[in-house]
């Protein structure tokens, strides 16, 4: 364990077991892994052990955190505002899940979790590539982006003497990356670029070309594009061009780049498989900060008649319509 409170680790089979001998929010775990950037834990609990709290902390929150906490602030709430709700699931007592809200702009500080409902025994808590998701059976809740790199699985418990097992699965590194990774990461014989708003991105046309039927017109036909080999975008970060650029040579949505601008440039640039997995995140991962953006770049393209834009919309909406809070914020935006 990195750091704990009124608990004992048994490093035999990794039983966590709460130490003092009264209810409340006041013991918990922060446990150690070999690989902070990518990890995988599952914990089983006994009825008996509910309610309990398991997710992922910031590693630099760890040292911040008070030995004792005070009357009017438990253990948990400390982590989950120097985190984010999405880092963390409450299992209550009848093995429903919900996600912990602490904004006091919203009243409800459990809201449940509809892709998880009632779980059974197990839960399991992976971090890989920037994102966090839970796992239970065939029932998943994420990925959600996070904005660190480095996070510890961690735990806290609720009722006296309760005890519960982990196991943990570290992640092996893949032993051959693919030649579009290897490409991305040394840029060499690089023989186009990308004009941004503060840099050039050096690309190769090929790679591009083969992802995108834009580049590909760009540079194959009779645009100006095609005899200069650059190409200026500065529509949008130059953060939002790197990522777009990085999923075309690897087939991975990277956690940088806003999710609302990054799904704008693939519809622009036709990237069909992008635009289907960030549009999910757009959907998934709305709060007060990015529900004007988000629902203003899913509206735009719904309106100019995209399919898969109506539907996201759809269900946007949808969630709108079940968190009045956040409905509020979204029509507050829009008066003057």
């Amino acid at each position: 364990m990195l750091r704990s409170w009124h608990v004992a680790l048994d490093s035999d089979d990794w039983s966590l077991t709460k130490t003092i001998s009264k209810d409340g929010w006041d013991a918990g775990a922060v446990l150690q892994v070999g690989d902070p950037a990518s990890f995988e834990v599952t914990i089983n609990f006994e009825e008996e052990s509910l309610p309990l709290i398991f997710g992922i902390t910031k590693a630099d929150a760890i040292s911040t955190m008070k030995e004792k906490p005070r009357k009017d602030e438990d253990l948990p709430k400390m982590f989950v505002r120097a985190n984010t709700s999405q880092c963390f699931v409450f299992v209550d007592d009848d093995q429903t899940t919900h996600s912990l809200n602490y904004d006091t702009r919203f009243p409800e500080v459990l809201m449940r979790i509809k892709p998880f409902g009632r779980i059974e025994n197990t839960l399991t808590v992976r971090f890989e590539n920037g994102c966090v998701s839970f796992l239970s059976g065939q029932k998943v809740w994420g990925p959600h982006e996070v904005r660190d790199k480095d996070y510890r699985p961690c735990v806290f418990l609720h009722e006296k003497n309760t005890s519960v097992k982990l196991s943990m699965n570290r992640k092996r590194a893949r032993s051959q990356e693919s030649l579009g990774s290897r490409l991305w990461k040394s840029r060499r014989f690089t023989d186009a670029k990308l004009k941004c708003i503060d840099r050039e991105v050096l690309v190769h046309r090929e790679i591009l070309a083969a992802a995108s039927p834009v580049f590909d017109r760009m540079w194959s036909g009779g645009y100006r594009e095609a005899g200069e080999s650059t190409v200026e975008i500065t529509d949008v970060p130059t953060s939002t061009v790197e990522a777009m650029v990085q999923y075309m040579y690897t087939d991975e949505v990277p956690p940088e780049g806003d999710p609302a601008q990054l799904y704008g440039v693939a519809k622009k640039y036709e990237l069909d498989n992008l635009a289907e997995e960030v549009g999910a995140r757009l959907v998934d991962n709305i709060d007060a900060e990015n529900v004007q953006d988000r629902a203003r770049m899913l509206r735009l393209h719904a309106t100019a008649g995209d399919v898969q834009a109506k539907k996201l919309w759809e269900q946007m909406y949808k969630k709108l319509q079940e968190n009045p809070p956040l409905m509020q914020v979204l029509l507050e935006s829009l008066l003057p």
